[in-house]
């Protein structure tokens, strides 16, 4: 389960939480309500936005979006998907090709650049051995 998955869970129970047992139920002595609408419209709004990002976030990219998302040359993308170096899928004719966002974050964590700290701490663990 991701992130995502996890908030839209959360913001679920919250509602539900709202509700009560019983459903909706108003409160026993009137509350100021928050400026702009109810604790339970704007949870509703929120949760519509999640459920919003998560299927655009399962939505496969084209090669332009992908090197956007990467902030690469399209050309650089397509060379990555020749050399098998980027994981992705094409399409059925196989003219069209697609990115997971999931797999191109993934791809990008992949190669961390290390910080002039991390390798002189790496060097010196080597000498100590």
């Amino acid at each position: 389960m991701n992130k995502l998955d996890r908030l839209i869970r959360k913001t679920r129970a919250a509602v539900l939480d709202l509700q009560g047992p019983e459903g909706p139920q108003e409160p026993e002595e009137p509350r100021e309500q928050p400026e702009g609408g109810s604790v339970r419209s704007k949870l509703d709004a929120i949760l519509a936005l999640l459920e919003q990002m998560q299927k655009e976030a399962e939505r496969p990219m084209g090669t332009k979006q992908a090197a956007e998302f990467l902030g690469l040359s399209v050309s650089y993308i397509l060379k990555l998907t020749s050399r098998g170096e980027i994981a992705h899928t094409k399409s059925a004719g196989g003219k069209r090709v697609y990115f997971s966002r999931g797999e191109l974050t993934a791809w990008a964590r992949a190669h961390p650049v290390k910080t002039r700290e991390q390798i002189k701490k790496e060097v010196q663990n080597a000498n100590r051995r």
